[in-house]
């Protein structure tokens, strides 16, 4: 069990007597610990792709942020247009995403049928957290969903796909134990990792729940593995090291989130905050995605 692994589990249990406290401070308080830990950790994970992707000069790194910059305007673009669709091709990502982060060094080889398996895992994760979080965040995104009518489908039918989801993955897991594609031990640890997350998604609430996850098991898992790839190929020595790597584009996606925030408010854009933030999201995960996706083929 990876330590990301280990952390998520405790953190869980730990803090699942917070969603028996029904007071508006608290709520508050919730969501700001919660934004600050996804502008945090969840932004960081991704904030060295240029180091990931082996840049080693000045030149090359301008090039690769440009065009990194470029595809995540042009995803922005595809929001403004056509919203649904570019929801609908985030869920995607995402769900692969997702799922290459929790399994690539659980998976033996790189094949497409890891890479399948990789994204039942996230349509699972993403069909759960509807599933389980589907009142909430119909009360929550209600104002969105003139913006998005694929959303609303999705929360209305979050049934069919959470157990259309759930049977496949672990068909596919159970699949990939029978050709030796992964242990006994790391199946079960896998299974038992998805029971945890289900407790959280249920028990918790839904900010509360995806930050849990996106914090600790996806973006903790991602910065263990980027920080000791760095430390392998001797490009930095210490944690404080990887911390001043980091620092310079994390800082520079906070601020920019901020801006557009302000932006959005002072033209009065009709999006909701939160739909604001997915938006922004989005655009950096499109290209992060293929970047992580290349860095895990190399890692292989």
């Amino acid at each position: 069990m990876s330590r990301s692994s280990f952390i998520f589990i405790v953190t869980a249990f730990l803090t699942l007597p917070l969603a028996e406290i029904h007071h508006p401070y608290f709520s508050v308080v919730e969501a700001v610990f919660c934004l600050a830990l996804i502008a945090s950790f969840g932004i960081a994970h991704g904030a060295i792709d240029n180091h990931l992707y082996g840049f080693k000069n000045l030149a090359g790194n301008l090039k690769f942020i440009g065009v990194y910059l470029l595809v995540g305007a042009g995803f922005g673009a595809l929001w403004y247009f056509q919203a649904s669709i570019a929801f609908t091709v985030f869920m995607i990502i995402s769900a692969y995403h997702f799922g290459q982060s929790q399994l690539v060094e659980e998976l033996k080889y790189d094949s497409w049928w890891n890479r399948g398996v990789y994204t039942l895992w996230g349509f699972w994760l993403l069909a759960s957290f509807l599933h389980l979080n589907r009142l909430e965040l119909f009360e929550l995104s209600a104002q969105d969903f003139e913006v998005l009518p694929v959303f609303r489908w999705m929360l209305e039918n979050s049934s069919v796909l959470f157990y259309t989801g759930s049977g496949s993955l672990f068909a596919s897991l159970l699949y990939s134990r029978y050709k030796s594609l992964l242990t006994w031990q790391s199946l079960w640890i896998e299974f038992y990792q998805i029971a945890i997350i289900l407790v959280v998604f249920y028990f918790s609430s839904s900010l509360w729940g995806f930050t849990l996850y996106f914090v600790i098991l996806h973006s903790g898992r991602v910065l263990q593995q980027e920080y000791q790839y760095l430390l392998d190929r001797q490009k930095v020595s210490r944690l404080f090291d990887f911390v001043k790597l980091l620092s310079p584009f994390t800082l520079v996606s906070i601020f920019g989130l901020a801006f557009i925030v302000a932006g959005f408010a002072f033209f009065q854009i009709n999006y909701s905050y939160s739909l604001l933030a997915l938006v922004f999201i989005s655009c950096l995960t499109v290209p992060h995605s293929w970047v992580m996706d290349r860095f895990y083929q190399e890692r292989n």
